[in-house]
């Protein structure tokens, strides 16, 4: 398997590693964000109004689009913290090219919300970008905690540069000859 197929696929292991850290996740997160269109549809369905057409009328005002949207900018949001607190950012790659196709995503994503009367067949690009937006949150939420499991993602890390390496060499040595504190302390 090619490294880009593994950064594609790999991190979804995480949902298999810590299974009811992730349940809990895609229940709150995507389930329960589903609640509020879950309850326009209820509220639309009776009288002449079947399942199917209550749900069209919510394509017909984007609250798929809408949650799609917020569910995407979220996992940018938290992937952008992860990023920003850690000091040593691992993974770097896949995170990087996570945030800008998360942040063109959202882009596509109001661009097509605005084009409901231009663009033939909307509700289908609706539903697409809707599944979309869950698997991509999905991996986000994966990639943000492949640093709990470093063993197992060790594959997906960026490889170090020679020159890094050789300077992670000098301050091991360094550090080994280190006898005191500077205040003459012994270590």
């Amino acid at each position: 398997m090619s490294r880009f197929s593994k950064r594609l696929v790999y991190p979804f292991k995480f949902f298999g590693i810590e299974t009811q850290q992730a349940s809990i996740w895609f229940l709150f997160t995507i389930i329960c964000g589903l609640i509020g269109i879950g309850m326009n549809v209820w509220s639309h369905i009776g009288g002449d109004v079947k399942l199917y057409q209550a749900i069209l009328q919510e394509f017909s005002v984007n609250s798929f689009f809408t949650y799609s949207i917020v569910l995407l900018t979220c996992t940018a949001g938290t992937l952008f913290m992860k990023m920003d607190k850690e000091r040593l950012v691992t993974y770097k790659t896949i995170k990087i090219w996570l945030l800008i196709i998360l942040g063109g995503f959202v882009f596509v994503g109001a661009l097509l919300c605005q084009s409901r009367d231009k663009l033939p067949g909307y509700n289908w690009w609706q539903l697409v970008y809707f599944i979309l937006t869950i698997v991509f949150a999905v991996y986000g939420f994966c990639v943000v905690n492949m640093d709990r499991h470093p063993n197992i993602f060790v594959e997906l890390e960026d490889p170090i540069s020679q020159e890094d390496a050789d300077n992670i060499t000098v301050l091991l040595n360094k550090m080994t000859n280190v006898n005191n504190d500077g205040k003459g302390n012994k270590v």
